[in-house]
């Protein structure tokens, strides 16, 4: 269970750094 925890922790971090990734890149298409 603490491993499956620990998996869902870190695929949850690894999500956000890719919506936040994908977000300035929009912005940054945008600004272009």
């Amino acid at each position: 269970n603490q491993v499956l925890k620990d998996d869902g922790n870190s695929l949850k971090a690894i999500i956000d750094e890719i919506k936040k990734s994908g977000k300035s890149r929009n912005n940054n298409y945008r600004i272009n």
